[in-house]
C-alpha cells in the first residue's frame, strides 16, 4: 500500500509543485467513523437522492441489482470534502454526482459548499472508452519517452483533436488553425508529432521529446529495427486476428481485422490483409505494441524469427568443443559478411537463424543442443535437425 502511495506521489509531482502540495490519507478520518459514525453519515442522504444518479436510476428502472456499498462510496467521498473543508473539487464528468454529494454534506456540516469542477473524460488509445490502466488503453506519465511517442502516434486522427483540446497548452485558436491546415491538405501525422513532443516535454524534457521523435522516424519511417524486441510464442495454429489480440498488439479481434484490411499488418515485411489466415507454430518478434507507420492506419509488424538473418558478430570465442558466441542480432537484415560463420555440432551456420540472444558465459563440455539452447531465448528444440 505504501509503495503504491509513493508511485502516486511520483506521478502527481510531475504536475504539481511538491513545495505547495500537502498529501493526506482519508484513512485518518474514515478509520475513526465506526458504526455510529457511518449511521450518522448515511442519515444525511436519502435513497431517493441516490437514485438521481443516472447509473443508479437506469439500473433501478431496468430492475438490475444495486448493492448497498455502492451507495456508501459517494457518501465517503463526500465526507472527504467535509473533513478537508474543500473549496474546490476537480473530477471527470463521471464524478459529477459524487462531487455534488460532497456539497450537500458540507451544507449539513455548516460549511460553505465546494465548487465542483468537471472535465470531459479523456478517451484512451482504443478511441472508444475512457483512458484507464485496467483497460490497457492508457499512457503512463512515467513511461519512457519513446513509449509515449509511439502510443500517441497510434491514436486516430479524429481522437487527436480531442487530445489537443484536453491536453495541449496551445491556445484554442492555434489548435483551430492546425485543424484547418489538416483539412487543407497538411499531413495529420505532422500535427500529431507536435502533440506527442509537447506531452513528452511536459513529463520529461524537450531533449527527450526530440530523441523520441528521431527514434520514431528511424524505426518506423526508415525501417530501422529497435535493439530490444519483445517476443510472443504460441503453440499449434492460430488465426491472425486472434494472434494480434493475444500478443497484445490490438485491444480486440475487430481492431485486428480493421488494421489488416487497411494494410496495417505485415508478416515478414509483407502486408497481410486476410485475418482468417492461420499462422503455424513459430516465434514472433513484436517491434512495438503501438506502431504508427502511415497517417490513416496503425501498422503492426509481425516478424517471423524463422527467417531472420544474423547481421553482426561482436565476438566469437572457443569454449570447450564448440563456438560460444556473444552477438547482437538485427531483424530482417541479411548477413553481410559471408566469411563469418559459427560451427555447431560440426555444422556451419551462415544465415537462416532463429532469434538468438547469446550470453557471454561458459558452457559445459557437452555441446549437445540443450547446452547450446541454454544460451538462447526461444531456441527451437529441433534446431540441429532443421535444414540450414
Amino acid at each position: 500500500m505504501l509503495r503504491n502511495a509513493e508511485t502516486y506521489k511520483e506521478q502527481i509531482f510531475k504536475i504539481l509543485d511538491p513545495q505547495k502540495t500537502k498529501i493526506v490519507f482519508n484513512s485518518e478520518w474514515l478509520g475513526k467513523l465506526g458504526t455510529e459514525g457511518m449511521i450518522r453519515l448515511a442519515s444525511n442522504y436519502t435513497v431517493a437522492r441516490m437514485l438521481e444518479r443516472e447509473d443508479f436510476k437506469n439500473r433501478f428502472t431496468n430492475q438490475q441489482p444495486i448493492a448497498i456499498h455502492e451507495f456508501i462510496y459517494p457518501l465517503l467521498q463526500g465526507h472527504d470534502s467535509v473533513e478537508l473543508k474543500a473549496d474546490v473539487e476537480l473530477g471527470g464528468t463521471d464524478q459529477t454526482f459524487n462531487l455534488l454529494v460532497g456539497r450537500e454534506l458540507q451544507k449539513s456540516a455548516g460549511q460553505k459548499p465546494q465548487v465542483a469542477m468537471t472535465l470531459p473524460l479523456l478517451v484512451g488509445l482504443d478511441g472508444e472508452k475512457k483512458m484507464s490502466k485496467s483497460l490497457g488503453n492508457y499512457i503512463g506519465v512515467t513511461e519512457a519517452p519513446s513509449e509515449m511517442f509511439g502510443k500517441i502516434m497510434s491514436i486516430s486522427d479524429d481522437l487527436m483533436w480531442d487530445w489537443y483540446n484536453l491536453l495541449s497548452f496551445r491556445p484554442l485558436d492555434e489548435i483551430a488553425q492546425l485543424k484547418a491546415d489538416v483539412e487543407n491538405g497538411k499531413n495529420p501525422r505532422d500535427v500529431k508529432i507536435l502533440l506527442a513532443k509537447e506531452i513528452i516535454a511536459r513529463f520529461h524534457d524537450e531533449a527527450a521529446a526530440d530523441a523520441a521523435e528521431q527514434e520514431f522516424i528511424n524505426r518506423f519511417q526508415k525501417g530501422a529495427i529497435p535493439d530490444e524486441v519483445p517476443e510472443f510464442t504460441f503453440e499449434g495454429e492460430i488465426g491472425l486476428a486472434a494472434l494480434l489480440k493475444e500478443a497484445g498488439l490490438v485491444p480486440s479481434t475487430s481492431e485486428a481485422i480493421r488494421s489488416a484490411q487497411q494494410g496495417g499488418v505485415k508478416i515478414d515485411g509483407e502486408k497481410s490483409g486476410r485475418c482468417e489466415t492461420n499462422c503455424s507454430k513459430r516465434h514472433f518478434c513484436l517491434p512495438s505494441r503501438q506502431t504508427q507507420i502511415c497517417t490513416h492506419y496503425r501498422e503492426i509488424s509481425l516478424l517471423n524469427t524463422s527467417s531472420h538473418y544474423l547481421q553482426k558478430f561482436l565476438q566469437i570465442m572457443t569454449a570447450c568443443y564448440f563456438s560460444l558466441v556473444q552477438s547482437y542480432l538485427t531483424i530482417g537484415s541479411k548477413l553481410k559478411d559471408k566469411s563469418c560463420s559459427i560451427t555447431l555440432n560440426n555444422r556451419s551456420i551462415f544465415g537462416c537463424l532463429p532469434t538468438l540472444f547469446f550470453a557471454s558465459s561458459t558452457c559445459s563440455a557437452n555441446h549437445s543442443n540443450p547446452c547450446f539452447a541454454a544460451l538462447a531465448v526461444n531456441f527451437p528444440s529441433n534446431f540441429a535437425n532443421s535444414a540450414l
